[in-house]
């Protein structure tokens, strides 16, 4: 069996240079999937958001102090 020098000293640098490849590409990766995390938690803060301004807006908050009900109801000494 040859050996030839040359063409293993290519072969160390070609395994160096995809390991380098790879690790920047998982770096790649991970970086996209935080972004992915960090945008999937402001959709369902969004989410959140838009379900309590629903919530609020079907409220007659607006509405109960005109009405003496809700104060006659809320008086502790009648």
């Amino acid at each position: 069996m040859e050996f030839h020098l040359p063409e293993a000293f290519n072969h160390v640098v070609l395994s160096r240079v995809l390991r380098a490849s790879l690790a920047h590409q998982r770096a790649q990766m991970l970086a996209s999937l935080a972004e992915l995390a960090r945008v999937r938690t402001e959709i369902r803060e969004a989410a959140a958001i838009r379900a309590h301004l629903r919530a609020c807006a079907t409220q007659p908050w607006g509405e109960w102090w005109q009405t003496a009900s809700f104060f006659a109801a809320s008086d502790p000494l009648r």
